[in-house]
């Protein structure tokens, strides 16, 4: 086995190893995308539960019933 060829199985081991870490980073964005997602929809779930109907005049009701099943499909509440 001459240099060149060292040189290229040291080329190729390298590179190998450049994907698994590429992939690994990849696999800690995909993680770390779940983990926002899961917090967004959680803030959804707070600011949805705190609201209440009050019957005032301003108010909408068929507004406040979309928006509260909104709540629910996201707190994953069945409704059947």
């Amino acid at each position: 086995m001459n240099l060149e060829e060292i040189d290229e199985i040291d080329e190729n081991t390298l590179q190998d190893q450049r994907i698994e870490n590429d992939d690994d980073i990849l696999k800690v964005f995909q993680k770390d995308k779940q983990n926002n997602l899961s917090n967004i929809q959680q803030i959804k779930i707070a600011e949805n539960a705190s609201k209440r109907f009050s019957n005032k005049t301003d108010e909408d009701i068929d507004k406040f019933i979309k928006d509260y099943k909104f709540y629910l499909t996201v707190a994953n509440i069945n409704t059947d």
